[in-house]
């Protein structure tokens, strides 16, 4: 049954101009804000019943890109209109009136379908070309909707700068306070930079230790061991994150699959196309990629737990004396402004943007569930390495561990349950005059081993 609207139902009656039938493309438009993403999600559940659709943002007949055209696969179809932030027209059991048709699509009301064939205005009901005059009188009832809607801008905005809290941050935000070392360089690709690149790696590697272990393939993990004294992650100088592999890699990505062109320093909206290009057609990951385009949504990509890929320009002197054209990881914010870390070898982990020209800004919002991750480490005596997870410092226990490979320097640790090798130097400890033990793996020197040892390292 189809449902709209009753402030269309009274002007439409006062209008007769065309009748009904016809669909349009699958794909998910990427034009769509994060709200708009979850507003759909949340109103096809309580409407259309369906888990598979697609959405296209379609014109009316006075603005551009002013509704949005949600389809169930097989049947049931919705418009949401942007401004209103609901929609206006749905049916759970019929198919699109625009099912099929590639033009470009207008809708003005219900039963009010339109195409664009040719720079002729086509009724979808009927295929009759729509005169002047039959465009003058859609636009004014187009401009009567409105009036009676009375939308606006500021009036529909769910959140407004003002709506939004005063400081807020990402969950585990140290990950990005102590980050230094494990990630990507700036200068990998030559002189050009690819900054943009670095902060794109750096996100990836915070939902592959905070959320899901799988989102970043676990040969490019560049995962830590706490040292000793160290009990909390929260306490630990140097999250873990990626290999320089994973740069490489990413990087081909883009230029293989024509995205960037010769050059590695890359705009906002090349980021925003090679996260969606890799997380969610090349990995298959449960995911969307929005862009912020002031400050305001940047502030609520981050309010909504996401860390933002921001551009930046101009100089700072409390920061250095260059004039930059950069890209950072912004990750927090309070009353003086966005909080970043400037993916700079942990000389600048966390400091304010606001004296930068803001450039834009790109998230991920990942729709995985969470998943226990082990990307920190911690030795437990002579047993495996403790798996830390960033996300609650849950602490898994592997007991299947087995040393190879020992000589008077180091030893081979494995874990059968978990597939985690690593050479260590061996921990010695004198237990009596003439011999010394590892404390993890056992090996037994004697007490001549100093000498070798340093003989053997020099």
């Amino acid at each position: 049954m189809k449902k709209i609207s009753m402030f269309l139902i009274c002007f439409v009656l006062i209008f007769i101009l065309a009748s009904v039938n016809t669909f349009a493309i699958i794909g998910y438009s990427s034009s769509l804000t994060f709200n708009e993403v979850n507003d759909i999600k949340e109103m096809v559940s309580k409407t259309l019943k369906v888990d598979t659709y697609s959405t296209e943002v379609i014109n009316g007949i006075n603005e551009k890109n002013k509704y949005v055209l949600v389809e169930g696969l097989e049947k049931g179809y919705l418009i949401y209109n942007r401004k209103l932030k609901d929609y206006v027209e749905y049916a759970e059991d019929s198919s699109s009136p625009y099912r099929g048709i590639t033009d470009k699509k207008i809708y003005v009301a219900p039963t009010y379908y339109y195409r664009i064939d040719n720079n002729n205005m086509i009724s979808v009901n009927n295929e009759m070309i729509i005169p002047m005059e039959g465009i003058k009188s859609l636009k004014s009832l187009e401009k009567d909707i409105d009036t009676n809607y009375k939308v606006t801008l500021n009036e529909a905005s769910t959140m407004s700068g003002n709506d939004l809290p005063t400081q807020a941050e990402v969950p585990c935000k140290y990950y990005f306070e102590k980050l230094s070392n494990n990630m990507g360089s700036q200068t990998l690709a030559g002189p050009e930079g690819c900054c943009g690149f670095v902060a794109i790696t750096t996100i990836l590697s915070y939902f592959d230790s905070y959320l899901n272990d799988t989102i970043i393939p676990e040969e490019y993990d560049e995962e830590v061991i706490l040292k000793d004294g160290v009990d909390s992650i929260v306490d630990y100088y140097n999250p873990p994150g990626i290999t320089y592999e994973f740069q490489y890699l990413l990087m081909d990505f883009a230029m293989d699959n024509g995205i960037i062109h010769g050059n590695y320093g890359i705009t906002i909206k090349e980021a925003k196309n090679i996260m969606t290009e890799y997380i969610i057609n090349e990995r298959g990951l449960e995911a969307l990629v929005f862009q912020c385009n002031n400050l305001s949504e940047i502030k609520e990509a981050i309010v909504i737990d996401n860390p933002v890929l921001i551009g930046i320009q101009g100089r700072d002197t409390d920061l250095s004396a260059d004039w930059i054209s950069h890209a950072v990881v912004g990750y927090a914010y309070d009353e003086i402004g966005i909080i970043a870390n400037f993916l700079d070898g942990g000389y600048t982990p966390a400091a304010h943007i606001n004296k930068f020209t803001l450039l834009g800004g790109v998230f991920v919002h990942f729709y995985m569930p969470h998943v226990h991750t082990t990307n920190y480490h911690k030795r437990d005596g002579d047993k495996c390495m403790k798996g830390i997870c960033l996300r609650d410092e849950f602490v898994s226990q592997h007991e299947n561990c087995f040393y190879s490979d020992m000589d008077l320097i180091s030893h081979r640790i494995s874990c059968a349950d978990c597939g985690y090798q690593a050479v260590e130097l061996h921990r010695y400890k004198r237990i009596d005059t003439d011999y010394y033990v590892c404390e993890y793996c056992h090996y037994v020197s004697d007490c001549g081993f100093l000498n070798r040892v340093n003989d053997k390292m020099s």
